[in-house]
């Protein structure tokens, strides 16, 4: 049986050295290009259509405060991607998630034209990075979660875990990079005390997403 045995394993060694050099580059070709489609970006899940495109430059314009500067991108992917998400889960138009006050209570911009919106203050950075999203371009960096916050506003407290609020909406959990925060239970895993998130949060930038 073990000379049957070595005699199989040789036989297997020898046909893999008699496989021609150009079979092994295809092989080689073939796993890479494989590997590459699977590390591509995914486009949003949401029509790609001017309004998506221009609604999705509005929120991202409205949370910079229409400040004149370059952004920061890994943030704006995120906040982008909050407002695909909500999206996709809903109607697939983004002007329905950001418009007025369906997005954090905050005003958008609808009474902008879109001419001043998308060439005033950081509106062309935002417009590149709207449209380089819908071209699957650039990495969702937040998966599938649809909240975020900006934990440095949130107030400092001594007790990991304690439950606070009128309605227990707020516990007291440990953020990387800021130490223990009062912060929202749905900004914190179930897997930590309190928290009721669905996906484990994930930092990007300054913003908490969840």
């Amino acid at each position: 049986m073990g000379a049957a045995d070595d005699g199989m394993q040789g036989g297997a060694l020898r046909a893999v050295r008699d496989v021609p050099a150009h079979v092994w580059l295809l092989a080689a070709a073939g796993v890479s290009a494989w590997w590459l489609w699977r590390r591509r970006p995914a486009r949003p899940p949401v029509p790609d259509t001017a309004e998506n495109r221009e609604w999705l430059a509005r929120i991202l314009m409205t949370e910079q405060s229409f400040h004149n500067r370059a952004p920061d991108e890994s943030e704006w992917l995120g906040i982008a991607w909050v407002a695909i998400n909500r999206a996709a889960r809903g109607s697939g138009r983004i002007r329905d998630v950001v418009d007025g006050r369906a997005w954090f209570g905050a005003a958008s911009p609808p009474r902008l034209s879109s001419a001043t919106i998308l060439t005033s203050g950081n509106g062309p950075h935002a417009v590149a990075l709207s449209a380089a999203i819908f071209e699957g371009r650039l990495r969702n960096p937040i998966g599938r979660r649809e909240h975020f916050i900006h934990v440095a506003p949130f107030s400092r407290c001594m007790s990991e875990g304690a439950v606070s609020g009128g309605r227990g909406q707020f516990v007291c959990a440990r953020v990387d990079g800021y130490g223990l925060r009062r912060i929202p239970r749905w900004a914190v895993g179930r897997d930590s005390p309190g928290g009721r998130a669905q996906f484990p949060p994930v930092r990007v930038g300054t913003a908490l997403y969840a």
